[in-house]
């Protein structure tokens, strides 16, 4: 009797060993921004913002990638990965000249991961524009909308 005793005394403590070692859970989506060209003399950006606050006890913390692909889906070059604390914003860039075009045009998709863990904060906004990679001029810009009504889209003319 006292031997089984000390086994289910073992097997308690390291059932409260594991509750105690166990990490965050964490998921990750993707945010699929819509096709846009880009011409020879322009670069794509999107930049993602965390929002949050720091918590009580934890600093907040947004982490993920940002891919582009193709018309055919294939991702162009290597995804990007950011991390953004509280009200930090993380700019990727994508220039014509990287983007394996032929022509003077090609539309480009952005993809982002966002990966949430379960007890950090984080609010992540993002945006997506094009503009002339030598006079900086934004052609076109796109971003989360504060709500989750979608995308607001502004164009300017060139």
């Amino acid at each position: 009797m006292f031997r089984r005793g000390i086994i289910l005394s073992v097997l308690a403590a390291a059932g409260l060993t594991a509750a105690y070692g166990q990490e965050a859970v964490s998921s990750t989506h993707s945010i699929s921004l819509p096709p846009a060209g880009i011409g020879s003399t322009e670069t794509m950006q999107v930049t993602v913002t965390n929002l949050a606050a720091n918590g009580n006890n934890t600093n907040a913390s947004c982490t993920g990638s940002i891919s582009f692909l193709n018309s055919n889906g294939a991702t162009i070059g290597t995804a990007t990965t950011y991390t953004a604390a509280a009200g930090q914003s993380v700019d990727v860039k994508l220039a014509f000249a990287n983007a394996a075009a032929s022509g003077t045009r090609v539309d480009v998709r952005a993809v982002i991961a966002a990966t949430q863990t379960s007890g950090t904060p984080c609010v992540l906004a993002y945006s997506l524009s094009t503009y002339d990679t030598s006079s900086g001029v934004t052609h076109l810009y796109l971003a989360s909308a504060p709500s989750a009504e979608g995308p607001v889209v502004i164009s300017f003319g060139r």
